[in-house]
């Protein structure tokens, strides 16, 4: 168990099935109960994301922010669409370049984000373009 000033951050091991693992990556979730709040994190940086969380003053902050990987997501998207891996490899060319990012931002009136980069839209292009060879 971690701790992060006063705050005790605890490690949940489990084994991941394939499918999980390719999405999410082999690491652990990290989790830790502040008076004024339950803190969840995983992924490559899960256990400095939560200790920076943990020790953060509480203010108005952003209660959700999701980030996903697509070139991850792509393995698993081959049931519908067998050429997301190869169209993944074509548009995500560069570090972070497949980030898709949400953030809800909650103080006097709730303001939602979304944050995509330019490969995400030619990764959304290229499987666009798959489709419609398909159907013609």
């Amino acid at each position: 168990m971690a701790k992060a000033g006063s705050v005790s951050i605890h490690k949940v091991n489990q084994e991941l099935n394939e499918q999980t693992t390719e999405l999410f990556g082999d690491t652990p979730l990290y989790f830790a109960i502040r008076d004024d709040g339950l803190l969840v994190a995983f992924g490559e940086e899960g256990l400095e994301a939560i200790k920076s969380a943990a020790t953060t003053k509480p203010a108005d902050a952003k209660p959700l922010r999701l980030e996903l990987s697509l070139g991850r997501i792509a393995r698993l998207m081959t049931k519908q669409h067998k050429e997301a891996p190869e169209a993944a490899k074509k548009a995500f060319t560069g570090k972070d370049s497949d980030k898709v990012v949400l953030e809800v931002k909650a103080d006097d009136r709730l303001q939602v984000r979304l944050r995509v980069k330019t490969p995400v839209l030619t990764f959304a292009n290229l499987l666009d373009q798959a489709r419609k060879k398909k159907d013609e």
